[in-house]
């Protein structure tokens, strides 16, 4: 394998996001010093207490470890991943599930392995935030899309479609710039189902007026990605890849 290896385009989003967490990062890091000067100090000093400061540990630990996980991603020979895009008519998301063909490809990367229209993971490796990359207008804001058409199973999808991720208002190229409106969920296949099929998709926003909406989180199900598309005038996709991802 290459070595390690970011563009310009991915060192920038790296920086902008390394930004917004560079500060409560330090604090976690300072206080962790103040910890081992003895909890009185650390009370009296941070003015909370122990169960508060164990609870901020865990979130910090979890930033850090989101971090490792969103660089390593990134850097590996800067998202190799590929597509070719006559996959989404073969595997039946072309007409059925997305009208349209996307007209280029979204990078895909999970930690070391990244995917080519159709790979197949083991559950365990989708676990975390993939790295993104797409090419886009400058000009324009874009919105990410990451579905299961396929839940519960492939047999019998009514609950389809699964939300698992929505990211608006991404100008240009410049994904860690934009609004998640629904967190990244990884994906989890029941166990006795086959391989679920999770869609990525990239479409362009008709003016360049940010949306800033919010899903509620605890409502996945039953997302209609035409009834989304249709109601902001999404343009697209205007990228896209999508994977098969199996229970351990």
């Amino acid at each position: 394998m290459n070595n390690p290896k970011c563009s310009d385009e991915d060192a920038k989003g790296i920086k902008v996001q390394f930004a917004r967490d560079f500060k409560v990062i330090s604090s976690f890091v300072t206080n962790l010093w103040k910890l081992f000067k003895g909890p009185k100090y650390m009370k009296k000093a941070w003015n909370v207490d122990i169960i508060q400061y164990k609870k901020q540990c865990s979130i910090m630990t979890f930033k850090l470890v989101n971090w490792i996980l969103v660089i390593s991603s990134l850097c590996i020979a800067s998202l190799e991943g590929a597509c070719n895009l006559k996959k989404f008519r073969e595997k039946g998301i072309v007409p059925n599930i997305v009208p349209d063909l996307p007209t280029s490809v979204i990078k895909v990367q999970y930690t070391e392995k990244a995917l080519d229209c159709g790979t197949e993971l083991p559950q365990n490796v989708t676990k975390f935030q993939p790295g993104i990359s797409f090419t886009g207008k400058n000009e324009k804001l874009h919105t990410l899309v990451m579905f299961d058409p396929d839940a519960p199973t492939p047999e019998d999808p009514r609950l389809a479609n699964y939300r698992h991720w929505v990211v608006e208002d991404i100008p240009g190229n410049n994904f860690y710039d934009g609004y998640t409106v629904s967190s990244y969920l990884a994906p989890d296949p029941p166990v006795t189902s086959d391989a679920h099929r999770y869609i990525f998709l990239i479409y362009e926003q008709p003016t360049n007026k940010k949306l800033h909406e919010t899903f509620d989180d605890e409502k996945r199900t039953k997302f209609k990605l035409n009834t989304f598309v249709q109601k902001r005038k999404l343009i697209g996709p205007v990228a896209g890849n999508f994977m098969y991802v199996h229970h351990l």
